[in-house]
Order: structure tokens, then sequence, then C-alpha cells
């Protein structure tokens, strides 16, 4: 404050009008960019979890496909024939099917659990390379035994939908199991970002994502995890959002978990929503906010430069004067003050 008191009478009007200029408007500027900027969030919290209640369906709805693909090939007469004539012709039928038949890998095991046939749909082998059940395995076992299931499944890193539909003819009579499995991989990824248009990640248990993201040479971004807090908040049953940085981007996620038929946690299925359009909104509030700072300086640099030359300026020439008559000049001439104010009648005076 004695500082302030120390400084000239122009120097002290153009800080004041400046503050009293600046202090509305950046108070008026901060309070409606939070304002927009809280909507936009709450907007983006909002797309996120109804992507993520899309992308759910979306899965569930291969996985009911896939349950319902396998009961029909099961059902189908000439499997019962190819059976009886062993695995070449199971095979054969197989691969004469292969153009109905969904992505997936098809293994067909006898009544007694033994595989007779293994076929990957659309001859990608290497992507179900990891999928393949053995014989008399649990998802066989469970056939044989009349059960007709689909569920999810984890095989290491890889997330899996697995369906098992028992083998019967018109009397019942058990011949086999059909198994099909399909990995939720990159490939699955992609088909969900297609129909649902943001990214898609799917973790098998905590393990790092199979998802849609690509690198800039169109490579499969590896590595992406979920933080360890949330990830053990979603397997235990919980949905939950957040904020990731995947490559250069900023990303809301949202995270529902998978789990199979006995209600067991196996994975989470993760939807990211660029950030980006919520970015570009916060740059554009700064500069606005930043425009209208500068534009009140401004303006209150030109009031205090008028009124220096009204106020300031006077009051400059009659302290000047006093300080000649004080050193004993006392026919100093004042220039006439125009305006009958105060500081008018102090300079004639």
């Amino acid at each position: 404050m004695g500082r302030f008191a120390k400084l000239r009478l122009r120097t002290k009007l153009a800080l004041l009008l400046s503050a009293a200029a600046l202090a509305p408007v950046v108070l008026a500027s901060s309070l409606a960019a939070r304002v927009v900027l809280s909507g936009l969030e709450e907007s983006l919290t909002d797309q996120t979890t109804r992507q993520l209640g899309i992308a759910m369906n979306l899965v569930l709805r291969q996985v009911e496909r896939l349950g319902g693909e396998a009961a029909q090939l099961a059902s189908m007469p000439v499997l019962l024939t190819a059976i009886d004539e062993g695995g070449a012709s199971v095979s054969e039928l197989l691969a004469h099917r292969d153009p109905h038949l969904p992505s997936a890998l098809v293994q067909i095991a006898d009544a007694q659990g033994r595989l007779l046939a293994t076929h990957a749909v659309g001859r990608d082998a290497r992507r179900y390379a990891s999928l393949a059940v053995e014989a008399n395995s649990t998802p066989i076992l469970r056939g044989l035994a009349y059960e007709r299931r689909v569920t999810f499944a984890a095989n290491g890193e890889l997330l899996a939908v697995r369906a098992v539909a028992p083998i019967v003819d018109s009397s019942l009579a058990l011949h086999g199991v059909v198994v099909m499995s399909v990995p939720l991989d990159g490939d699955f990824a992609d088909g969900i970002k297609g129909a649902l248009g943001a990214d898609v990640l799917v973790h098998a248990g905590t393990g790092p994502a199979m998802s849609s993201f690509l690198d800039d040479v169109g490579q499969r971004t590896t590595g992406i995890r979920a933080p360890a807090a949330l990830a053990a908040e979603v397997l235990a049953g919980r949905v939950q959002l957040g904020r990731a940085q995947i490559g250069e981007h900023d990303y809301a996620v949202g995270y529902a978990p998978l789990q199979d038929l006995d209600g067991e946690p196996v994975g989470m299925l993760g939807i990211a929503v660029d950030r980006e359009g919520l970015a570009a909104a916060q740059r554009a509030a700064a500069g606005s906010l930043a425009l209208g700072a500068t534009s009140a300086f401004l303006l209150a640099l030109g009031v205090a430069a008028l009124l220096s030359r009204r106020l300031v300026a006077p009051i400059a020439r009659l302290h000047a004067g006093a300080l000649a008559v004080s050193r004993g000049e006392l026919q100093v001439d004042l220039a006439p003050i125009d305006g009958g104010d105060e500081i008018g009648e102090l300079a004639a005076a």
C-alpha cells in the first residue's frame, strides 16, 4: 500500500481503472466458461454411459447369435450322418458349410468326447489357434451332459465367447457335441466399433486390452491397461467411468464387467470416447476469456488516457504552479483551465 501511495496520479488512475474493468469481465467470463464446460463434461459422461450400454447390447447379441448358430448346426441331420461316417466326412461337411457359418472356430466331438474335426471358419487358423478345446475337456463334457450353453471364457490374455450344443437325433439319442469359439480380439472390437462409432476395449481379467485402437502406422495398439483400482471395482460387478491417455489423445472411458454363466467375472468391456471436443471447447473458452480481458484492459487504458487529459494534466499544471509559488516565483502564469469545476476554480484562485 505504501508503494501504491508513492505512485504518480496518472499511474494510480490507470491501475485502478484497469482493475475495475478487468475484475467483472474475468469473473463473469470465468463463471460462464465454468457453466458451459460443466455442461459439456456432463454431456460427455452421459454419452460414454450410453455408448457403453449399447456396446454391451451388441456384444450380448453376438453371444446370442453364436449360441443359436451352434444349436442350428447341431440340429442338422447331415451332421449326424457325417459323424457316423467319421472325421473326414465331418471336416468335408464343415468346409462345405463354411460360407454359412459365423466367424468362429468350430469343433465337433463324438459321443465319447473324441474330437472328429476342427475347422476355422474363413480359413483364418492363426486367429483361432489358442481357442481349441481338447478331447473330453470341460466344454465337451458339458455338451455330453445334454447341456446347451454359451458363455465368456478367459484364455490367458484373450477373452472368448464359447457356445456348446449337444448333437441329438429325433429320439434324443446323443451323437456328439458342437463347440464354437470366437475370440474377443481386435477384429471383434473393430466390428463393435463399426456399429457403435466409439473405440472398444476388451480385457481378460485385468490384463492388457484387445482393442480397436491403431497407432500412426496402422498397427494394433498394445499394452493398454485399466487402472488397478478401477479394474478391481469393475471385476467386483460395478460399472465404472474414468479417463485414460491412449496414444496422443485423452479419452473418457467406461467399463462394464463381463461374467460367465456361473456369475464369475472373467473380463471387462470398455468404451473410449475422445475428449477432443471438450478440449477444443476449453481452448475456445480460454481464448474468449483472454480476449475479453485484453479488451477490458485496453478500454481501461483508453479511459485512463482520456481522464489524464481532462483531469490529471490540469492538476499537474496546478502542482507545478504551486511549486513555483513556494520557490518565491509569485508572477508564475498558469495557463487557463477550461471548465467550471473545482479544478478550474482552484486555478483561478
